[in-house]
């Protein structure tokens, strides 16, 4: 009985299609048109959770998961006219409601994270994977997953962050449900197929849904679009998202604060204990979810590196043995109690980090941070390509950056710099990466071959 109300119900009022949805968006601009647009998506998504998942609450129900027949005749489908032309509309839409609306957006979750990063991360898993038709339609919510950011300064008058932010899944999941629109169904008489389209449909809606929480560990929708978000919370884009977003909206401390209780454990992010910079990117650095795809774990592992080497140089001595303690307890032999978030590197991971503070390097970054004062290197840090500039429409957000770092010591003000400039080091490696992945995925995915991904590639590459 559950397909069958899942086949018919579409959780919105009607299927609006998106340029109607823009336009009632565009209108909520009153408290009351605010509360009901955030109540409406909230009730929706926990409807749908309601029937869609087990009894766990984690994994869609057994009569819900695809199955390769579901996928085979779903593969077909996309590569019939219809098929091609109903999925390029839903891409066409997916980019057009982003497009128009990122200006909503704020540092963290701004033009570059949700219209460019975002993308590349998806974009570089199907690269890397062999992925069918269907399978490839997984970058429909890695482009949507976040949308639900864009309008918490408007529903919250200031962003919200981790714990604290979870409502955007939902805001997420209604809009996603509109810009689906009622595209993913056919005009053919074959139950199968129109039933196989209903599990892709809800396949998407529930990727964006389960985003920060990582449930659904049995599909690749939902690892898929993990992936893509997750891969943010480590490196270089997490660190000067941190800077951004974490200081300037949130004015978390980058001074060092002895905290006994932070050499075993770590405080969820957005609690009220959740109150050091350094420590909030530790927090990722140590829990990134489990993540699907052959490359998945190199990638995260580097991600990893990246953080810890920008800690250990930004860290004071103390604040050194504070961040690192279990891995500096386990050189030395002995053990360090560990909490439920403080779980140790590992051993190369760790060594990696070590080993990149030799003579030779620490001479290159002094080389490139030149005679620029700590300010300089930290307002070039927190902008790159098209991110939120916090030093124009976001004064506020600025001024809490410099007024933290103003606070630090001399100490900590050199340390700061080598990071920082370590940062801009990575800043540079990454800007090159990313220009050849938009290249490669330009030229593997054809329109022919590929629309939806092709239509994605194009669209970053004309970002550039």
């Amino acid at each position: 009985m559950r397909s069958s109300h899942l086949s018919t119900h579409s959780y919105s009022d009607g299927g609006l299609v998106a340029p109607s949805f823009d336009r009632s968006l565009a209108r909520l601009s009153q408290p009351h048109e605010l509360r009901a647009f955030h109540e409406e998506a909230v009730a929706a998504a926990k409807e749908f959770s309601s029937f869609y998942k087990d009894t766990s609450g984690r994994e869609p129900r057994p009569e819900f998961r695809m199955t390769p027949e579901h996928e085979r005749l779903l593969d077909g489908w996309l590569e019939s006219p219809e098929g091609r032309q109903r999925s390029d509309a839903i891409a066409e839409r997916a980019l057009h409601f982003l497009s128009s609306n990122i200006a909503l957006g704020h540092p963290g979750h701004d033009k570059r994270h949700v219209l460019f990063k975002d993308p590349l991360a998806g974009l570089r898993l199907a690269l890397e994977e062999e992925l069918s038709p269907s399978r490839s339609l997984f970058i429909i919510p890695s482009l949507l997953h976040d949308v639900g950011r864009l309008y918490e300064p408007k529903l919250y008058a200031v962003p919200q962050s981790g714990v604290r932010g979870f409502d955007h899944a939902a805001l997420g999941f209604h809009i996603t449900n509109h810009v689906v629109g009622e595209d993913l169904r056919t005009d053919s008489k074959d139950p199968g197929l129109s039933q196989a389209l209903v599990l892709l449909r809800n396949e998407i809606l529930n990727a964006v849904l389960d985003h920060p929480s990582g449930d659904s560990r049995s599909s690749f929708f939902a690892q898929a679009v993990q992936r893509a978000d997750r891969e943010q919370l480590v490196g270089f884009e997490m660190l000067h998202r941190s800077f951004a977003f974490d200081i300037g909206f949130f004015a978390l401390q980058v001074r060092g604060v002895k905290i006994p209780e932070r050499r075993h454990t770590l405080p969820l992010p957005g609690t009220e204990d959740d109150t050091h910079l350094l420590h909030h990117i530790e927090f990722y650095m140590r829990n990134l979810f489990p993540n699907v795809g052959k490359y998945a774990e190199r990638h995260a592992e580097k991600g990893r590196i990246e953080s810890g080497r920008f800690l250990w140089l930004a860290a004071s001595p103390e604040m050194r043995a504070q961040i690192f303690a279990p891995e500096i307890a386990r050189d030395e032999g002995g053990s360090c109690p560990e909490g439920r978030y403080k779980a140790p590197l590992e051993p190369h991971v760790w060594r990696a980090i070590l080993d990149f503070a030799t003579d030779k390097q620490m001479k290159d970054l002094s080389s490139l941070r030149g005679m620029r004062s700590l300010r300089e290197l930290a307002r070039e840090f927190v902008h790159p390509p098209h991110a939120f500039r916090t030093d124009i429409r976001g004064c506020e957000n600025w001024s809490r950056i410099d007024a933290a770092l103003n606070l630090l010591t001399p100490l900590e003000k050199r340390r700061m710099g080598d990071a920082l400039s370590y940062g801009l080091l990575l800043a540079r490696e990454t800007a090159e990466a990313d220009r050849g992945l938009v290249e490669e995925a330009v030229a593997r995915f054809s329109p022919q071959a590929s629309p939806v991904l092709s239509k994605v590639a194009l669209f970053v590459r004309g970002l550039a």
